[in-house]
């Protein structure tokens, strides 16, 4: 019997929530059923013959009378759960934004789902006494038509045709996984935030490894190398079965809004942090240490030592994740003031550092 045959003529709904069947099904018919239930969030309770949901189940079921079995997860939707949110609140500025409690605090979520995220944010602001003014956006009008009756205000959209208002402290999001649409959608996300916004946003962790040499992925790549790289080392990941049918790592990012990007950027903190995670990273790895101490005892000339830098360096900008290109040139200084004195590089050089030397003795003795 076909699936359609099955949801239009053997069964009935005795409530929004609850459906039973009205004939009794051949097994191989009532274990494709109860799979495809199943991918829409429903449980079956056996004790009571019927077929539990946590969404209006009328409204599902028509759907895929509408549209067909094979597209019941039309829009990829993977709803957060409560440990995503769990992971925000302690590793995110979620657990302080806001807390003077002066005003609201202006809130988008912009794929917006069956609202786990935004229940569990107005929840826990409340808790904490705070409370916020959150919008939202979906491309499935049922997800739309749920949150309304949850209260928020939502609008049938896609996102990325929405245009940026840099009006909101928070962006809180689960963005589309499917090919590299997250990274638009964070990218877009990012231009609703005030200059002292926030965005947070789950994202899998390997695509940003494996589409490094996209454009629209270095944006996103070169941000979280600011702002949260340690969010992309293995241990930090959200557990496996934190998404249902869901596969992949994924981890929670935090960013700021791209005028304070650009800020942070150009600060001398930001230099000094950056230097100092190069420093703790080649004093705590003997390999690289070695391979550094042999540099210094043998001559080279600035090309060489240039080329050996850049390879030296690429691995830490491109792998490990946790230095910012933008300051290359910086890093290379740091290495060799640090580990590559001058007196190990060309006789040129060196010879300019003697006379150096030789003519500030000659100035200090007069």
């Amino acid at each position: 019997m076909q699936l359609h045959q099955i949801l239009t003529n053997h069964i009935s709904f005795v409530s929004d929530k609850k459906l039973v069947l009205t004939s009794e099904l051949q097994r191989k018919d009532f274990t494709r059923l109860k799979a495809l239930l199943s991918r829409l969030g429903a449980q079956w309770d056996n004790k009571q013959s019927e077929f539990i949901f946590t969404r209006h189940a009328p409204s599902l079921v028509q759907r895929i009378i509408d549209l067909g079995s094979s597209n019941v997860n039309k829009f990829h939707l993977y709803p957060s759960t409560p440990k995503v949110f769990d992971f925000m609140k302690e590793f995110t500025p979620i657990c302080y934004l806001g807390a003077s409690g002066q005003r609201k605090l202006r809130v988008l979520e912009p794929s917006i789902g069956l609202c786990d995220l935004a229940m569990s944010l107005k929840d826990y602001l409340i808790q904490e006494g705070r409370d916020c003014i959150l919008d939202g956006y979906d491309i499935d009008p049922l997800n739309v038509e749920l949150s309304k009756q949850k209260g928020f205000n939502v609008q049938e959209r896609d996102f990325l045709t929405v245009q940026p208002e840099p009006i909101y402290d928070l962006v809180l999001m689960n963005p589309p996984f499917d090919s590299s649409a997250f990274v638009d959608h964070v990218r877009h996300a990012s231009r609703f935030l005030t200059p002292t916004g926030v965005l947070v946003s789950v994202i899998p962790v390997n695509m940003p490894r494996l589409l490094k040499d996209d454009v629209r992925h270095r944006w996103l790549m070169d941000r979280i190398r600011l702002y949260c790289p340690e969010q992309l080392e293995k241990g930090n990941f959200l557990d496996k079965d934190t998404f249902k049918n869901v596969s992949i790592d994924t981890t929670v990012i935090s960013l700021n809004s791209e005028s304070a990007y650009q800020k942070d950027l150009a600060s001398a903190r930001t230099l000094e942090t950056q230097l100092c995670s190069l420093s703790l990273s080649i004093d705590n790895n003997l390999k690289e240490l070695s391979l550094l101490s042999e540099r210094n005892t043998e001559v080279f000339s600035a090309k060489t030592i240039d080329m050996f830098l850049t390879g030296f360096l690429d691995t830490k900008l491109n792998e490990e994740l946790n230095l910012h290109p933008a300051f290359l040139k910086q890093f290379k200084q740091f290495i060799q003031d640090e580990y590559l004195p001058l007196t190990k590089r060309t006789p040129t050089h060196s010879l300019c550092l003697d006379n150096l030397l030789f003519g500030a003795s000659l100035t200090k003795a007069a």
